[in-house]
């Protein structure tokens, strides 16, 4: 594939990414007040799965089409004269690197945080540059989420055994926040059921709002560049998790 189809896939699946997301932030925010008054068993919480293959999917075919009429285009321009068309490719260059700015201004930059973990261990996004990250949000009175845990877990196992792990596996808990635990609640948690991978406790749950996390468990998948690729929310599978991250190494190759 030529620059400008690599250019364009990556512009599609962001705008495809982000449209996912308007939908369903939109879908779930109507009830997003009620549900925080209510009882942890009344919370409800979506078990809808998705992919980022849907993402891609629709991003290929759109930029399929960009590149037929960038071809049209290039017809067009060579059968003019020499002048013209020596006029016209330097547009077409100028075209494309406002192209390449543009893509790169259109992706959104995963928000920020510094957070300690269950250990006393800081972390900040910006550590993890250069690798794929997964990012769990859930509770620990979250029945969807204790169940797909044990295969974070394992992924997590998987991952960091590697020499030099191109995937992060990082959990995100809000202690003291709606009806969850304190910071030694949650932790107690995590010894009790094994779980060693890092979970950061967001006391001040501040970054509820930057992730829009209105249900439990959401997983969101960040690129090398510390840019947000897509989300799940809902509970996954293992082979689902898989899934996703493979999509992500690929997407970031």
């Amino acid at each position: 594939m030529n620059r400008s189809g690599y250019i364009l896939i990556t512009v599609a699946a962001v705008l495809v990414a982000l449209a996912v997301t308007v939908f369903v932030v939109k879908s779930r925010n109507a009830g997003t007040n009620e549900e925080a008054s209510k009882a942890p068993e009344q919370v409800t919480v979506t078990d809808r799965q998705e992919s980022l293959e849907e993402y891609l999917e629709e991003a290929v075919e759109d930029a399929g089409k960009a590149e037929e009429r960038i071809a049209e285009n290039n017809s067009e321009d060579r059968s003019r004269g020499s002048s013209e068309s020596d006029s016209q490719n330097n547009s077409a260059s100028n075209s494309e690197s406002n192209s390449q700015d543009n893509s790169e201004n259109n992706f959104i930059p995963a928000p920020d945080f510094t957070m300690t973990d269950q250990y006393g261990n800081v972390h900040s996004l910006a550590d993890y540059r250069g690798k794929t990250i997964f990012l769990n949000f859930w509770a620990t009175w979250c029945p969807p989420c204790r169940a797909e845990m044990p295969d974070i877990q394992a992924l997590y196992e998987e991952y960091s055994s590697q020499e030099d792990p191109e995937v992060v596996i990082l959990g995100i808990a809000f202690p003291n926040y709606n009806n969850e635990q304190d910071v030694a609640g949650v932790t107690t948690f995590l010894e009790e059921n094994g779980y060693t991978y890092p979970v950061l406790m967001d006391e001040g749950a501040t970054m509820l709002l930057p992730y829009y996390i209105t249900a439990y468990p959401t997983t969101f998948l960040i690129n090398p560049d510390g840019n947000v690729l897509g989300y799940i929310p809902g509970a996954m599978t293992k082979e689902t998790m898989k899934d996703v991250i493979e999509q992500a190494l690929e997407y970031a190759d």
